[in-house]
């Protein structure tokens, strides 16, 4: 088996695997992405967190970590070299104030719980959202569930949010318990359109 594929493999049992402790349900697999229903936001998010949290711990394949390195590290420099190229230019303010589309929402942030690893192996998307469900319907023996509310989510996690991060909307986060958000530090990225 190739190493990615291990990878995938080792991914998906990981999911799988919390689902089941946080009350979750896979509605499915769109590409690589699952799609997940929760009995409550609190539920999605303890399973958002300890999914970030779990695969920095996974054993991945060793070449898939060094390729990893080998590209992160190369993107640093490529930083690097952008912002010592562009020092020189000054920024108005109008610059400086102009908003950007990111999500009307919050990233949530490991609050100095769990590891201090910040990258290892797979970093992986995570949306929560919740709302009101429009059609509900068996296919192949599954419940899958439709409306404004899980294209919203799908919009969220292609547009906005970056691997190793957890993005909560304004909606999700006003609905949680304050014993949900213990162990994360909400931070605020905006207004998204």
């Amino acid at each position: 088996k190739s190493e990615m594929h291990q990878a995938i493999q080792l991914h998906h049992s990981c999911v799988r695997s919390l689902l089941k402790n946080n009350y979750g349900y896979e509605m499915g697999i769109q590409g690589d992405a699952f799609l997940c229903v929760f009995h409550s936001v609190d539920d999605a998010l303890r399973f958002a967190m300890n999914l970030q949290l779990t695969l920095l711990t996974v054993n991945w394949p060793v070449q898939l970590c060094k390729d990893i390195d080998e590209i992160m590290a190369a993107r640093h420099e490529e930083i690097a070299t952008m912002e010592a190229n562009s020092s020189h230019l000054n920024l108005g303010s109008s610059q400086k104030e102009r908003p950007t589309r990111l999500s009307r929402g919050t990233s949530l942030l490991a609050n100095g719980k769990g590891s201090d690893k910040l990258w290892h192996g797979l970093r992986v998307r995570v949306a929560v959202h919740c709302g009101k469900v429009t059609s509900m319907q068996e296919i192949n023996g599954q419940t899958v569930y439709s409306g404004q509310t899980v294209d919203e989510t799908k919009h969220m996690i292609h547009s906005i949010v970056s691997g190793g991060q957890v993005v909560c909307s304004d909606t999700a986060l006003s609905t949680a318990t304050e014993a949900s958000l213990v162990y994360v530090c909400p931070l605020h990225l905006g207004r998204w359109e």
